[in-house]
């Protein structure tokens, strides 16, 4: 393999086969938008831990900008826009300085959601956030379930998790872990819970066409281009019949369907 090659691999925690984390670190369908190279600790986090955040505002319009800021000592992995793009700022391996101390900073993946307190997780959020925990979970070679904190949080440091043990974790439950911390926090409000009190599916877009509007599409596809094949069937010597039932045959398996010529179009020769 080429060493600038960035192919999906499961590399650094020793794991086996393909997953959608590059070489490099970043998921591959992740939009990349580099944070600050200094605003992270030295070392290789272990991923013990998915730690799930709420912004508490938009990215775009005040989110980025904090994460930017070099005197603001506040960095992390990635973030989930309302639209369910996923915007990846460091790499799985760094420590970024987001859950409130050291310790969980050194040992767990840290996601921001866009959005305010109150205010639930859209379906393409939980989606997204779903499918990086599965392919963190591939990747590191661990799981990610969540394990209710006693009390609602963590008040003194868990053993270290050796493969595949793991936790998913919100950022109230790990922010005073040990001590010095950034002290307690309500964040993330509880705009996480859907990673264990259910499964987001994906709705219908609202300008999704009908199954009745697609066939009606196809059916004058057909319609149309029937006349045409035809005609060049014809003039390549075929007869008009053989031809009408050929083409119809070819035609209907298109479009899931076996029409016969004068039943399903109307078909002339266009002169």
């Amino acid at each position: 393999m080429l060493a600038n090659d960035l192919r999906p691999v499961r590399q650094v925690y020793g794991s086996e086969g393909e997953t959608l984390i590059t070489l490099d670190g970043y998921f591959d369908f992740a939009t990349r938008d580099a944070g600050p190279a200094q605003k992270v600790y030295q070392g290789i986090n272990s991923l013990e831990f998915f730690v799930g955040h709420s912004m508490e505002g938009w990215y775009a319009t005040g989110g980025r900008s904090e994460l930017m800021k070099a005197e603001r000592q506040a960095s992390w992995h990635g973030t989930i826009l309302t639209s369910g793009e996923f915007v990846q700022h460091y790499p799985v391996t760094a420590c970024c300085w987001a859950s409130g101390n050291e310790n969980i900073n050194r040992r767990g993946f840290a996601v921001e959601m866009e959005g305010m307190a109150g205010q639930p997780a859209t379906t393409g959020q939980q989606l997204t956030a779903k499918k990086l925990r599965g392919e963190l979970a591939a990747h590191a070679g661990r799981g990610y379930p969540h394990i209710n904190a006693p009390g609602g949080h963590y008040t003194a440091p868990l053993p270290i998790l050796s493969k595949p043990d793991g936790r998913f974790v919100v950022h109230s439950e790990v922010a005073t872990w040990i001590t010095p911390n950034a002290g307690p926090t309500a964040c993330p409000s509880g705009r996480w819970d859907f990673m264990w009190s259910g499964v987001a599916t994906q709705p219908q877009e609202e300008n999704e066409m009908t199954e009745a509007e697609i066939r009606a599409l196809v059916d004058a596809a057909i319609a149309h281009q029937f006349p045409k094949l035809l005609r060049a069937a014809v003039e390549g010597g075929f007869t008009e019949e053989s031809a009408k039932a050929d083409i119809a045959a070819f035609l209907g398996g298109i479009s899931g369907t076996t029409p016969t010529a004068g039943t399903r179009f109307t078909v002339e020769v266009v002169s």
